[in-house]
């Protein structure tokens, strides 16, 4: 889904894009001996190109850790050039930690593709867990359906989330060449989106805030403390059926 909103976090990552030229073709520009290792070499006549990923970095506070980025399984060094072909997106997965004392139920990552056919920016996201009920209300208080495909998930302290580009590619693709070829994504830029946990718990753009009870698609602040306190047996929920 297209996405007009979103993060400052997200914002000030593309703004270093394009101060610090990042993933713009140079005939300067040289590729990382370490991610040169993580990418195959191309078949026979596939064309590649520079590639650079963009990720944001954690707050030691955060419930959700470090960015990691693989190619087909292997690490790639954020913000360093890779050589890759066309379809590289398809071969990406993000990773993130849960650094919480709580089991983590849903989240999502924010993907932006800048300068993509004289668009400023093309955001996506990428979605695990199912989205709580309590979030899926409109504005006005309308209550909105579970978003198609999403799949119940429990991740424990200290596990990891996977978001893999694949599950999403056609999509991805459809999007970015309303603008221009999927050829032309020289750049990914990878932040937070938002976190669910148990103890309806919410984490997003650096805010701590729980579930209020007494209106359906609202949050209301709460301590960063709370996401590091563990729930006892008996308040815990069966998220994975």
């Amino acid at each position: 889904m297209l996405h007009a909103s979103i993060s400052r976090a997200l914002l000030s990552l593309l703004l270093s894009v394009a101060l610090l030229g990042i993933g713009a073709p140079s005939s300067r520009a040289q590729e990382d001996p370490l991610n040169a290792q993580a990418v195959p070499p191309p078949l026979p006549g596939q064309h590649v190109a520079l590639r650079t990923i963009v990720t944001g970095v954690p707050d030691a506070k955060n419930p959700v850790g470090v960015i990691a980025i693989f190619y087909d399984g292997k690490v790639i060094r954020p913000r360093s050039p890779f050589n890759a072909p066309d379809d590289w997106l398809r071969h990406i997965t993000i990773s993130v930690r849960n650094e919480s004392a709580r089991t983590m139920i849903a989240g999502n990552m924010q993907l932006a593709f800048p300068g993509i056919g004289g668009d400023p920016m093309v955001v996506r996201y990428l979605r695990v867990g199912i989205t709580p009920e309590h979030q899926r209300y409109t504005a006005d208080g309308q209550k909105l359906h579970q978003i198609p495909g999403e799949t119940a998930v429990a991740i424990a302290p200290r596990n990891y989330a996977k978001f893999s580009l694949a599950s999403d590619y056609d999509a991805i693709q459809t999007e970015i060449e309303r603008r221009a070829p999927i050829a032309d994504v020289a750049t990914l830029v990878v932040d937070y989106g938002a976190f669910y946990f148990e103890g309806d718990l919410r984490w997003m753009m650096n805010s701590f805030s729980k579930a209020d009870p007494d209106a359906p698609g609202k949050y209301i602040p709460t301590a960063p403390e709370d996401f590091k306190t563990p729930l006892q047996d008996s308040q815990r929920v069966n998220y994975e059926g």
